[in-house]
């Protein structure tokens, strides 16, 4: 018997390593991990701001660091390459930490950009001389316990002009702040709010349909999430990750501003007029179409309901998807980035990280951080007839 079991100690430490072996020669994204129970929530590479973080995290807890980003099996479906334009220069930002996202206001006056820092929001109002395209600081608002900054629209509604941001932290590492829930907020200059005065959505992992048990299905608990507004501001769309599934979610933003009229915190979760005004939702697993190279920069909604999402950094591509309505992969473009001042002269991609996504007009705007030292921050653009 004792032979038996040292026979079967050895035959189970073979097949691991021959399993750790198939799995490198293959080059496949999987890891050998020790249980959920004994780790907590598993994180991939996309959830945190550097490929160091990531491999720390990895190392920390004896997983094994797999190289799934180089993979780029995304180049295995049609996509498109690109060269963008420049659009504005972003003058007097705060530090180097470049920006998150980006909105321009409908007179073409101000662009409005979130910088982070520590779980803390930096809304900069920036005011643009069309003649120079430069957009030139002049006043900001704090937003403290809010995140990492990557939610940004404008709109107004009754009479009132407001900002839509992300809330409420969620620290995964010293230099990692991801959101977890969506908030509305008039700007004011030189104010600072903490994310509890907001009126905001909550429990974010339920925004879907009920099911036969009168509730929503959770997709587990959130990592991070982002939100844009469609071109006319009549939609809503809520992106959230929770492990491996990607929740898209789009409501009748009016509905939702009546619901955030009402209280200071609306879940997604028992709020029936959200349940009336959810227009569409699909939950699926990441994949390099729908979630390339495991980034997630930002996301845009079309007044058609679909959907333009950003990614990219670390020495990633630039990219950009075009996903339907009902999640399909519809194209992918990849994009050269020109120097700000001289189109000719091409940056090498690891020098560019790509923010946020916009529809003005015929063009689809993003913000970049060029990793020069001095972190500088750029809006180009692309033609969507890219996309096409």
């Amino acid at each position: 018997m004792k032979g038996e079991k040292g026979m079967n100690k050895k035959m189970k430490k073979l097949m691991v390593s021959m399993l750790v072996l198939c799995v490198m020669l293959m080059g496949k994204s999987y890891d050998i991990m020790a249980s959920d129970s004994q780790l907590g929530e598993i994180y991939d590479e996309g959830d945190f701001e550097t490929l160091s973080d990531y491999n720390q995290y990895m190392q920390k807890r004896g997983l094994m660091i797999t190289n799934s980003r180089a993979a780029n099996s995304y180049y295995l479906a049609s996509v498109r390459k690109t060269t963008a334009i420049a659009e504005y220069s972003l003058e007097g930002l705060l530090g180097k930490k470049g920006v998150q996202n980006f909105c321009i206001d409908d007179e073409k006056k101000y662009i409005y950009v979130t910088q982070q820092s520590q779980g803390t929001i930096s809304i900069l109002k920036m005011k643009i001389d069309q003649s120079t395209k430069k957009a030139s600081y002049e006043s900001k608002m704090t937003l403290n316990k809010c995140g990492h900054g990557q939610t940004l629209e404008i709109y107004k509604y009754n009479g009132k002009t407001y900002l839509l941001v992300s809330s409420k932290e969620n620290k995964i590492s010293d230099s990692t702040y991801w959101s977890v829930q969506v908030a509305r907020v008039e700007y004011q200059a030189n104010k600072t709010y903490n994310y509890t005065s907001l009126h905001r959505l909550t429990y974010i992992n339920y925004a879907n349909k009920a099911g036969s048990n009168g509730n929503p299905e959770n997709i587990g608990t959130l990592t991070r999430c982002d939100a844009a507004l469609s071109t006319d501001s009549k939609y809503i769309i809520i992106w959230a990750k929770a492990g491996s599934n990607l929740q898209y979610s789009c409501y009748d933003f009016t509905e939702v501003n009546k619901a955030l009229d009402k209280e200071e915190t609306v879940s997604c979760k028992s709020n029936s007029i959200l349940s009336k005004a959810l227009k569409y939702y699909f939950i699926k697993q990441s994949d390099e179409t729908t979630y390339p190279q495991k980034s997630f920069q930002g996301i845009e909604l079309t007044n058609g309901l679909n959907i333009y999402q950003s990614s990219g950094k670390d020495n990633l591509d630039n990219c950009i998807a075009n996903i339907s309505k009902s999640g399909n992969w519809k194209s992918t473009a990849v994009i050269s980035v020109p120097r700000f001042n001289d189109e000719k002269v091409i940056l090498n991609k690891s020098n560019v990280e790509i923010e946020g996504i916009k529809i003005r007009g015929s063009k689809l705007f993003f913000a970049t951080i060029i990793n020069d030292g001095l972190r500088n921050s750029y809006i180009y653009s692309i033609d969507k007839s890219v996309m096409d």
